[in-house]
């Protein structure tokens, strides 16, 4: 690889030989655009999205503001190899995209947490949500009308984002829970497809 200079801007030229271009040439293609996304993801301003009371189960049904919250890994009080092994879980799951695209796997991962109120579960997801650099949606299920308006609820959401459904528990226990067990975990099969990188 060589640096030339061209109109005042530096820039490289990569020359390989004829015989090596395909052993060579997509695996280092493939590492720019990881590298590129990654930056393009750390540049961008998280935002916190809610679900809103909606008649009709039509588009427009997001509403954002920017995510200010102050947690990150560093401050967040956990326990210190606990914390370690999430968040090399995180970096792990950050580059593990092509990998799970061989094997025909969606790509995404899953977090189950449990406990009182005040006990940092919230800022766990925030903690996440700034070290991956990945919006927010909140998902309010009393908002939601039914298994197919949570459906294509979740279908507005974007790439790389994380999903959080608070409370699901106390919510399906409840006698007139319009959403059922199977259609609030709809989203980890088909329809999740669409969607890279979500974490619950």
């Amino acid at each position: 690889m060589n640096q030339s200079q061209a109109r005042g801007q530096k820039a490289f030229v990569l020359k390989i030989r004829r015989k090596d271009k395909r052993r060579i040439l997509r695996p280092y293609l493939q590492h720019i655009h990881t590298v590129s996304d990654e930056i393009e993801q750390r540049r961008k301003e998280v935002k916190l999205y809610m679900n809103c009371v909606s008649e009709t189960s039509g588009s427009g049904r997001w509403k954002s503001v920017p995510f200010t919250h102050p947690a990150t890994v560093e401050t967040v009080a956990m326990d210190a190899d606990l914390k370690n092994k999430v968040k090399s879980d995180l970096e792990s799951f950050l580059k593990s995209k092509q990998y799970y695209h061989r094997l025909g796997r969606v790509w995404k991962r899953s977090y189950l947490l449990y406990g009182p109120s005040g006990t940092g579960k919230s800022s766990f997801v925030a903690a996440m949500a700034k070290f991956l650099s990945y919006d927010v949606y909140d998902v309010d299920l009393s908002k939601v009308l039914d298994d197919s308006d949570l459906k294509m609820l979740l279908m507005q959401t974007t790439n790389k984002s994380m999903i959080v459904v608070e409370d699901l528990d106390r919510f399906l226990t409840e006698n007139s829970a319009a959403v059922s067990l199977s259609g609030s975990i709809e989203f980890h099969g088909l329809g999740s497809c669409r969607v890279a990188g979500r974490n619950v």
